[in-house]
């Protein structure tokens, strides 16, 4: 009886400690769409030297290993963590920084983020706190 309650209590354990990565869980487009939204917003966040229609190719020239002066990755990963936490997009904000720099992850949604990227304009929110 004893030992039937331990692997009841491991299995719940193992079961309430499982993420899964929004990225993987939405489709290819939510997730290009989200992904586009949170570089943009960080980096205007980050008040990064880019232009304004250049808002959202931060997170692309980070995965694709890119030196840009103008973006410090680390940094820019950070916030778009801390956006996702903010609850704008629904589903997303249990990403974490080992989800966002996935690199398998970003290899399956790269074609659809850079198609989002030339075809629809980032929309940006307040800071939440």
């Amino acid at each position: 009886m004893r030992n039937k309650i331990i692997i009841g209590f491991s299995i719940l354990f193992l079961t309430a400690c499982h993420h899964e990565n929004p990225l993987k869980t939405h489709s290819k487009s939510e997730s290009a769409t989200f992904l586009m939204n949170a570089s943009a917003n960080a980096e205007k966040r980050l008040q990064f030297s880019m232009k304004t229609d250049e808002r959202g190719y931060g997170y692309l020239e980070c995965m694709e290993g890119k030196n840009n002066s103008e973006i410090d990755c680390a940094k820019l990963f950070t916030s778009i963590v801390q956006f996702a936490k903010e609850g704008h997009y629904a589903g997303f904000n249990s990403l974490t920084l080992a989800d966002l720099i996935d690199k398998n992850v970003f290899d399956r949604l790269g074609d659809t983020y850079a198609e989002v990227l030339v075809s629809t304009w980032p929309t940006y929110y307040p800071e939440r706190t």
